[in-house]
């Protein structure tokens, strides 16, 4: 009779074994076929966070052209900065120190930013 339990503890065992093997398979293909899957949403995801990148430096561009038209109009028949840096003599400086910070903040920055994601994401 003991031999008997034996057997089914045996074949039960097996089965566990079977089991066990026959799911851990599964989980194996399974990573794998998600990879496969997830690399057109990869290349997707990639496409678009470029494209967002290149709309928010047009959008900078644009606010940046929009400034240097404004700056344009002020200063114009003058040479650029030097006649309207002497016309505003204790601001001069200020605004031509605005003015470069306004170029960094609205090109720089993003520009930093991108160079060091690319640099980032090839290391």
């Amino acid at each position: 009779m003991s031999s008997r339990k034996a057997e089914w503890g045996i074949f039960g065992i097996l089965i566990l074994a079977i089991r066990e093997l026959i799911v851990s398979i599964i989980a194996l293909l399974w990573r794998e076929i998600w990879i496969v899957v997830k690399i057109p949403y990869e290349i997707l995801l990639g496409w678009y966070q470029l494209y967002s990148t290149i709309s928010e430096v047009q959008v900078n561009l644009e606010i940046f052209s929009s400034i240097l038209s404004i700056y344009n109009n002020f200063t114009s028949g003058s040479v650029f900065p030097e006649n309207l840096l002497r016309s505003i003599d204790p601001f001069g400086n200020l605004l031509w120190i605005g003015f470069w910070a306004i170029f960094f903040w609205y090109i720089g920055i993003p520009v930093i930013k991108e160079v060091i994601s690319i640099v980032s994401d090839l290391s």
